[in-house]
């Protein structure tokens, strides 16, 4: 697989390797029928699911770190001159580990 920027999300998580878009691409039925059970009432098929990342169809929902960043006018916070802001710093203290390695991300790309 190869990087593309089109696939980091604004956070720093890198949308290629979200769980649910491997397991369509793999064909994971235990983890498909979760996912399905999980959205049916937003996807009720999985032929409905096709998302491009946060920067194409966007089928996580709302997000105020795309809102902001969009807002200014960014490819992802680490090109922000106010990173890490209040904002991604709550995101990356939430508890969810891999919120933390996006920030971390962040910093990567930022240091590159």
């Amino acid at each position: 697989m190869e990087f593309t920027m089109k696939m980091l999300a604004y956070c720093g998580i890198y949308c290629e390797q979200c769980s649910a878009r491997v397991a369509i691409a793999e064909g994971d039925p235990a983890y498909l029928e979760a996912f399905l059970e999980k959205y049916r009432a937003k996807w009720p098929e999985l032929s409905d699911w096709d998302c491009g990342g946060c920067k194409g169809q966007n089928i996580c929902g709302p997000c105020k770190i795309k809102d902001c960043a969009v807002l200014k006018n960014v490819d992802h916070c680490g090109a922000c001159d106010s990173f890490p802001c209040e904002i991604l710093t709550a995101f990356e203290n939430d508890g969810w580990v891999h919120h933390r390695q996006a920030v971390d991300n962040l910093r990567s790309i930022r240091e590159y």
